[in-house]
């Protein structure tokens, strides 16, 4: 027989090392097919992330400017209504009494109005951004389940 020639005993763990190596090898396959899948899901959702995180910015940034928007409409309303009570004080009697009145109700429920809606975007703000907060700790808790540090 020859050197090169292997036993059979020998051709037979040789052939179980090679299955052996041929299955982790399928093995390591499986793990990387894996783990692209898993990064190109991880990759979609922080670009949601980004898109949700831009999204609550222009609703800060549309949210500021209403607010703005309605300061000047309150400054405006004051004016008016600083410069119709100096007429009202310059007006005797009861006329000026009923007229004083009259200014103080309506500028009362513009006031009114003016804090319900403030107060309807600032809540509609704080729950959006309530969802965003919940949404992104879970997000980090994915992650963070992944074995990556957060």
């Amino acid at each position: 027989m020859s050197s090169t020639l292997l036993s059979f005993p020998q051709k037979k763990f040789t052939q179980a090392k090679f299955v052996k190596a041929e299955k982790n090898v399928k093995e390591l396959s499986l793990s990387v097919d894996v783990m692209k899948n898993e990064s190109r899901k991880l990759l979609e959702r922080a670009a949601l992330a980004e898109k949700d995180m831009k999204y609550g910015h222009t609703e800060l940034t549309n949210a500021g400017n209403h607010i703005q928007r309605l300061a000047k409409s309150v400054y405006k309303v004051e004016t008016q209504a600083a410069d119709l009570m100096d007429g009202l004080r310059e007006t005797p009697g009861r006329e000026a009494l009923r007229l004083r009145a009259e200014a103080s109700r309506a500028l009362s429920s513009f006031f009114l109005l003016v804090v319900n809606e403030f107060v309807r975007v600032v809540a509609s703000m704080l729950s959006h951004l309530r969802r965003q907060r919940t949404d992104l700790n879970k997000r980090i808790m994915k992650i963070s389940d992944l074995g990556v540090s957060v």
